[in-house]
């Protein structure tokens, strides 16, 4: 399987680059073609500005990095996102990457009262985040924004059907034992993709 992993944290000693590195391990143990953007060590630029946003309606753009990433996004079968929630919803460089890339007429096209999804051809996405809040407080208090906004608003909107979600709560706050096991799990999923 060709897979595309889309990774958004500044920092290499991060839990999230722990989990970057686990899902990487398992891709190769599983046989998986795999294709890491690093958006921060990239150099994306995250920010819709005038020139961009003169273009979007047209679906066009004027970063070509934006060519770049949708090029290597149509040879994914599977997307994996690894990011940390930070004041609830992804850091600004995802949430960037998904003004700027998931364009008209390239990851939707406007088709009446709702738009439809071009991003059919990926058979699936994995998000993978990370958080001091525990989970049940998230839900419970903040909505779930994550499933909300980027899951079902970004993704599914987009024509992915099948997306999963794996949220690490309160990372800080549980032993190293599970925090251990939960990189094992994430390694043998990746491992196990189909």
């Amino acid at each position: 399987m060709n897979v595309m992993v889309i990774y958004d944290h500044p920092w290499e000693g991060s839990y999230c680059n722990a989990v970057l590195q686990q899902v990487i391990q398992g891709l190769k143990r599983g046989g998986h073609h795999y294709d890491v953007l690093d958006l921060q060590k990239d150099g994306f630029d995250p920010i819709m500005r005038a020139a961009d946003l003169a273009l979007y309606s047209k679906g066009q753009y004027s970063d070509p990095k934006v060519g770049e990433y949708q090029s290597r996004i149509e040879k994914a079968d599977h997307l994996f996102f690894i990011f940390p929630i930070w004041w609830e919803v992804m850091p600004a460089y995802l949430k960037g990457f998904c003004d700027k890339v998931f364009l008209n007429n390239w990851a939707y096209e406007k088709t009446g009262l709702m738009p439809k999804g071009k991003l059919t051809f990926i058979k699936g996405a994995t998000v993978i985040t990370t958080m001091g809040t525990p989970g049940i407080l998230y839900r419970l208090k903040y909505g779930n924004a994550i499933e909300k906004a980027f899951n079902v608003g970004t993704l599914k909107f987009c024509g992915i059907k099948k997306v999963k979600w794996i949220n690490l709560g309160r990372v800080d706050g549980v032993t190293q034992k599970k925090r251990e096991k939960w990189l094992s799990d994430i390694g043998n999923y990746a491992c196990a993709l189909r």
